[in-house]
């Protein structure tokens, strides 16, 4: 867009499919980097990274926002809930950079991996509560997020299975297997 070689307004409901598509990749990616040992160094660390260190950033950048700012409170809350997600794509650099030690890194990667899932979910969250009603009339903001969540789940687990089964009967060549799973 800023280079005038694409209009976003072409685009239409395509737009929404793209970024859609590459938030999975991004997510994807995070994922597949995970090291299962590192969890088990500090799982309780973690877990309060993820539960009340997101409504900590959640709640005080909304709380921040909305009285610097005097947006709509459904705004803050939704500014908020963007500034949960760090990335690993913005965590690994930093900490291969400052040369932290092993546990701090596992914990600090799981976080930032985790953190992007959380962060969309809570997002979508956001804009499914500020979004229009009219798109889906008569379904309150937790059902069309619940209905979500639970759609992504059953596609996610039919497909998990089917990806195993294959896995397992090695239809797919070792060098393949990401892009496969991809």
């Amino acid at each position: 867009e800023v280079s005038n070689l694409i209009d976003p307004s072409h685009l239409g409901a395509g737009l929404q499919m793209i970024v859609g598509l590459v938030v999975a990749i991004i997510l994807f990616e995070g994922g597949l980097t995970l090291n299962a040992e590192g969890a088990k160094r500090a799982p309780v660390v973690i877990a309060r990274l993820l539960s009340i260190g997101v409504l900590i950033t959640w709640w005080g950048t909304a709380l921040t926002v909305w009285l610097l700012f005097e947006v709509p409170f459904e705004i803050a809350v939704l500014c908020g809930s963007l500034v949960i997600v760090t990335g690993p794509t913005v965590v690994s650099p930093l900490l291969r950079r400052i040369g932290v030690n092993e546990r701090i890194k596992h914990i600090l990667y799981w976080e930032a991996v985790l953190i992007d899932v959380i962060g969309v979910f809570v997002a979508v969250l956001c804009l499914e509560w500020i979004g229009p009603e009219d798109a889906h009339a008569g379904w309150s903001p937790l059902v069309r997020f619940a209905f979500r969540c639970g759609l992504g789940l059953g596609v996610g687990l039919g497909t998990g299975f089917v990806m195993v089964q294959a896995l397992r009967r090695e239809w797919v060549p070792d060098e393949h297997l990401n892009i496969f799973v991809l």
